[in-house]
């Protein structure tokens, strides 16, 4: 647990349900302190939006999610989720006439910070700070791209935003975790799926896309330009070279041309797959082979 939020707001929009506001959305899980007879049950529901009637909505996060409590009596007891957290900004209580305190415990990756930002615009400092909370909410067991209905190391992530977190946090002793699982994800043709740990084994695009594998190539090179970690270069070569060979056994006229491109670009059908730029990721014929 990083940091505590205490309500900033709490309403009943209806019979026997009261909604916490806790300030701002984050990873985490409710923190209680009940009194109340054994058996009685609370049930924590939360959520980043509520809907028209002030209830909390799970409808962009994913769901149905929620925390519940069984009451063992005789006293005052305190509890939170051990196992699982959430993204969230509001919690709905069901059961809250037994509640003496509620909050919400950020929980992120235990590591230093190494930069900070401020600027006389106090929009771009907000700014900041709403990207520096979400970053926060994915430090976790991998550099997760939600908080709630994934928690997956969706690779893309990592070196898209590599060298921002690297300036912010310091992250020498995580880098190579993830060069160790992205080599422990790769099959044994070579491909680096989309997503290290591999915890559930999606198709097509979603398991085999250069521009998420391609964090084999570039993690190990951040850690070695930033931090000038020799070895995790070196333990990630391997990996490197057996991608590299099955990148090279899928080339089209030298092109690489599967995958899904420019991912949720904005175009005339629904966002998914690229629509509006090219699907090829051009391989420069003089490149060097890794060996």
């Amino acid at each position: 647990m990083q940091q505590t939020f205490r309500p900033v707001k709490v309403s009943q929009p209806k019979a026997g349900v009261v909604v916490y506001d806790l300030g701002q959305n984050f990873a985490g899980w409710p923190r209680i302190t009940a009194l109340g007879a054994a058996g009685m049950e609370i049930k924590m529901t939360p959520g980043e939006l509520l809907d028209a009637a002030g209830l909390v909505t799970q409808r962009s996060s994913g769901g149905p999610v929620s925390f519940n409590y069984t009451l063992r009596g005789g006293g005052e007891e305190t509890w939170s989720p051990r196992f699982s957290y959430y993204g969230f900004r509001y919690v709905q209580v069901e059961g809250a006439a037994a509640l003496r305190s509620i909050e919400g415990q950020f929980v992120h990756l235990d590591v230093r910070r190494t930069g900070e930002f401020s600027c006389s615009n106090d929009r771009l400092n907000k700014i900041h700070a709403l990207i520096d909370a979400a970053v926060r909410s994915n430090l976790q067991h991998s550099l997760t791209d939600c908080p709630h209905r994934e928690k997956l190391g969706w690779l893309e992530v990592f070196h898209l935003m590599g060298p921002a977190l690297l300036y912010n946090w310091d992250l020498r002793s995580y880098l190579p975790k993830i060069v160790r699982d992205m080599r422990e994800a790769q099959t044994v043709d070579g491909l680096v799926p989309d997503i290290a740990p591999e915890y559930v084994v999606f198709g097509g695009g979603f398991r085999d896309s250069p521009e998420w594998g391609s964090a084999a190539f570039q993690l190990p090179w951040l850690a070695w330009r930033i931090y000038g970690d020799r070895t995790t270069l070196a333990d990630g070569y391997r990996t490197m070279q057996a991608y590299d060979h099955y990148l090279n056994g899928r080339l089209q006229d030298g092109l690489l041309s599967h995958g899904l491109g420019d991912w949720y670009d904005i175009g005339p059908r629904p966002p998914g797959n690229s629509q509006l730029t090219p699907q090829g990721v051009t391989v420069h014929g003089e490149r060097p082979v890794l060996e």
